[in-house]
């Protein structure tokens, strides 16, 4: 779908669906971020609820008709 006012640039919708697996070397807890020389948070910045959120939103625009602007 191309939007409205072509004068703008198109938009982004930033979200993510992906699952890390557990490798062999892999012994901190995933739901509970450490800093050592880097952060290790496997499981702690989940965004799958936002991409649920993002796809819905579209889904009920475009259902209704509403135009987007970008």
């Amino acid at each position: 779908m191309k939007g409205v006012d072509k004068s703008l640039k198109p938009g982004l919708f930033i979200a993510h669906s992906d699952v890390v697996p557990v490798a062999d070397n892999w012994d901190s807890d995933p739901f509970n971020p450490e800093i050592d020389d880097y952060i290790r948070a496997r499981g702690v910045f989940d965004a799958k609820g936002l991409l649920m959120a993002h796809l819905e939103a579209i889904k009920i625009m475009l259902e209704r008709g509403l135009n987007f602007p970008r």
